[in-house]
């Protein structure tokens, strides 16, 4: 009780008092008392520059870590071109044998091998079809700047992995016969998957935007329009304000899609032999020795 008395009576600090009867004489701090005071101001100023300093040591390290990060990744992608080249180059190689082969020997595969070379992936390819373009929302943000460092939640507006996926199958649903998103060729093995909020094929990352090409009929972009990917793009561009849009071209254009990358061969057998029959879990027979039939350009892209 004698507590809540003293703040009931006396509110202020007896020192306010004290300092406002010296103020009125006219005193002054004595030179002592000045001189602990700019000390202590020294002191501190000190000690919040000393502080200052050491939070910044760690931005800095950070800043030189994903340099020396970003610099590691561009040096890769780098070696991967130009491996990339070197395969483009010993395939033109292996063709041309193949061609003096055949004219040596009389027989000519090269209708049988540019078949298999288009359904593989394996040659570059123009003609006719359609272009896709995929972009973020011009307001999309990253919610939690520190989340989406550490591969987070996708911020509102992005487009993500499973939208070019659903556009890519769209595309092979409507007649493409030939596909690429950004330079990289979808194979019967290639994936469109994510790492972080990095969209990847062929396990290359791509940057925005995402263009599609597809090579197909003169009917691939009506078909495309009135299926699942003309109502997946409106519902893109309606819902989350993304940036889509649709180009038809002609042959005459000489859109390209390049060759697929480096193939490995799996299965084989001699020319002019039956492949061997497997039994399916489900009790059917087929020639393949995974149970399924060809896909010719890999018509289903995995996730």
């Amino acid at each position: 009780m004698s507590l809540i008395n003293e703040l009931l009576n006396r509110p202020l600090d007896p020192g306010y008092a004290a300092a406002a009867r010296r103020r009125a004489r006219g005193e002054r701090a004595g030179a002592a008392q000045r001189v602990v005071i700019g000390l202590l101001a020294v002191a501190l100023g000190v000690l919040v520059g000393v502080a200052i300093t050491n939070l910044r040591v760690p931005a800095a390290a950070s800043a030189q870590a994903r340099e020396e990060l970003v610099h590691r990744i561009d040096a890769a992608n780098a070696d991967a071109a130009g491996r990339e080249a070197r395969i483009a180059r010993l395939r033109g190689e292996v063709d041309a044998l193949g061609a003096r082969a055949a004219s040596e020997t009389g027989e000519d595969p090269s209708a049988a091998v540019a078949v298999l070379g288009i359904q593989a992936g394996s040659v570059a390819m123009t003609g006719p079809g359609l272009q896709v373009t995929l972009d973020d929302a011009p307001d999309a943000t990253v919610a939690d700047p520190e989340q989406a460092q550490r591969g987070g939640a996708f911020a509102p507006g992005r487009i993500v992995a499973r939208d070019v996926q659903a556009v890519v199958n769209a595309l092979w649903e409507s007649g493409a016969e030939a596909i690429a998103i950004n330079g990289q060729r979808l194979t019967s093995t290639s994936a469109i998957r994510h790492a972080g909020q990095a969209i990847l094929v062929n396990y290359r990352p791509l940057t925005r935007p995402y263009v599609i090409t597809a090579l197909g009929p003169p009917t691939l972009q009506s078909r495309f329009a009135d299926g699942p990917g003309g109502a997946y793009l409106a519902e893109l561009s309606s819902a989350y304000n993304a940036v889509t849009g649709t180009e038809a071209f002609a042959a005459a254009d000489r859109r390209q899609v390049p060759a697929g990358p480096a193939l490995s061969l799996r299965y084989a057998r001699p020319d002019g032999q039956p492949a061997a029959t497997q039994t399916t879990p489900n009790g059917t027979s087929n020639g393949t020795p995974n149970g399924t039939g060809p896909t010719p350009g890999g018509k289903e892209t995995t996730s």
